[in-house]
């Protein structure tokens, strides 16, 4: 019985919205830097290339369906703390200081990088060897994407944007 809550059929609809989301990113990124000194006719073009070609890799268009999610998420999340903020008399200029692009940037790439491990992870499994086999490879990779090392970058840059926001205060 179909039910207003069904989302089987969002999954015959995730290459068209992959492309649409690869597609406008790409073309706001040339239009933005104006990388290729070209119009709007010729950067729209090459997102469309872009974007085509995207839908065929596999583990991309993975990637990209895992990511797409956390970052709707994490605007709404922002938007929500945007507004809570500006509810209480702080200009928008006085919030961006306090919150800051490099905490935004730093959020984006620890979302990218599970996407990554995630994405990747039997090519980059310590585990694809022989039963007992240790390879410098496979001791590096189960050393980085350890629990406890992964735990311990995290509260780094937890420590680093806390130093970073008590000297801002200070000053």
């Amino acid at each position: 019985m179909a039910t207003p809550l069904d989302t089987g059929l969002i999954s015959y609809l995730i290459p068209l919205i992959i492309w649409i989301f690869v597609f406008v990113l790409s073309y706001a990124l040339l239009e933005k830097t104006a990388l290729l000194k070209g119009t709007q006719t010729v950067h729209a073009i090459i997102a469309f290339c872009i974007a085509s070609v995207t839908l065929f890799i596999g583990n991309v268009s993975e990637v990209i369906t895992f990511v797409i999610p956390w970052f709707i998420f994490m605007f709404i999340f922002l938007g929500l703390l945007f507004a809570g903020f500006m509810f209480f008399g702080l200009k928008e200029k006085e919030v961006w200081d306090q919150i800051g692009i490099w905490t935004i940037i730093a959020i984006g790439l620890f979302i990218l990088v599970i996407a990554l491990s995630y994405t990747y992870a039997d090519v980059l499994t310590p585990y694809a060897g022989e039963a007992g086999e240790k390879t410098i490879q496979s001791e590096t990779i189960r050393t980085i994407f350890h629990p406890r090392t992964l735990g311990g970058i995290f509260l780094l840059i937890i420590a680093a944007l806390a130093a970073k926001f008590i000297t801002d205060k200070s000053k």
